[in-house]
């Protein structure tokens, strides 16, 4: 059974058909894997693996050399790892309980960093990160209380969390759901008025 795939060579379309593939598999059959994001030599994979019987999913890694390891935080029903920076030093994902969610960025040296949600949110969901993992976007939202509905934010290492502002016409940056790789360029959705 076929769990997650990955390319083991990179380059062009042409060179992707014409390459070998990697299947990556986990030994137990009540477990699945989901891979989310590779790094930018495709030596890291990161992704969820969930649990059947459980109905949990953890957050996990993996390597060609190291398998999977799971970096998982007790108390989340699930906990997926969404993108992994282009080097793999840098993971982010969402820790999703019962009411909310809260985003993390996770780093061998430093662990678990939360992204804690600005006050009038109750949550946090991080999309895309630069190359770098310095810089994050994503989505603050309101998920079990009554509030303003979302709003899009930029994570950065020296700055912390922000709320994109309004445009001048506006318009409030509902989700930021792509960012250039050096981090200077954010693009995303926004409500209609």
């Amino acid at each position: 059974r076929v769990l997650a795939w990955g390319v083991v060579c990179a380059g062009l379309a042409r060179s992707v058909l014409a390459s070998s593939f990697q299947i990556v598999q986990i030994g137990d059959p009540s477990l699945s894997f989901g891979a989310h994001s590779i790094s930018a030599d495709g030596s890291m994979l990161v992704g969820s693996v969930y649990s059947s019987s459980a109905k949990t999913s953890e957050a996990m890694t993996w390597t060609a050399s190291g398998g999977f390891i799971s970096i998982d935080r007790p108390g989340a029903t699930s906990d997926p790892a969404n993108v992994v920076s282009a080097d793999g030093s840098v993971i982010d994902g969402v820790d999703q309980r019962a009411t909310a969610w809260t985003t993390w960025r996770w780093t061998a040296a430093r662990g678990f960093q939360d992204f804690v949600p600005p006050p009038q949110f109750d949550s946090t969901g991080a999309g895309p990160m630069s190359d770098d993992g310095n810089t994050i976007v994503g989505q603050a939202a309101n998920v079990g209380r009554v509030g303003p509905a979302a709003q899009a934010f930029i994570w950065t290492a020296s700055g912390g969390l922000t709320l994109l502002p309004a445009t001048s016409s506006g318009q409030v940056p509902l989700n930021a759901t792509a960012i250039s790789p050096d981090g200077k360029f954010v693009a995303g959705e926004t409500d209609r008025k």
